[in-house]
């Protein structure tokens, strides 16, 4: 009997080849983490940019709202000057006078319920 023994042929490599392999392997790995570190920081500057548009067109807004305040509560206070000048009394009578309008001197009331007055007419001079 005979004996036959099977020969493997091994496929030796050198260490340059198994360096290479393994350096092609990191390289590829390096590529993939500077592309995802890439986009992160591209995102991060959208988002950045995005919250500063944001804060400016909130602070626009702002300002225009102040400016509204501001003008606002200046005719309000221009407005009151002009009550307490034509609610003073010369005023009143020199716009009743002009309207030839005449005060009475003892008012009589219908009723209480309706405060109506009555009485006759006198002409200041």
């Amino acid at each position: 009997m005979s004996h036959t023994r099977a020969v493997t042929v091994e496929r030796f490599s050198s260490p340059c080849a198994t360096k290479r392999r393994v350096h092609s392997r990191t390289r590829t790995a390096s590529f993939s983490f500077t592309i995802l570190l890439l986009c992160g920081c591209v995102s991060l500057g959208i988002a950045y940019l995005i919250a500063v548009s944001a804060q400016s067109t909130t602070g626009s807004r702002l300002h225009r709202l102040e400016k509204d305040y501001a003008f606002f509560t200046d005719e309000v206070r221009s407005l009151e000057r002009n009550i307490q000048e034509l609610s003073s009394i010369s005023v009143l009578e020199t716009a009743a006078r002009s309207m030839d309008l005449v005060g009475i001197e003892e008012p009589r009331y219908l009723t209480p319920d309706t405060g109506v007055a009555v009485g006759e007419a006198v002409q200041k001079p």
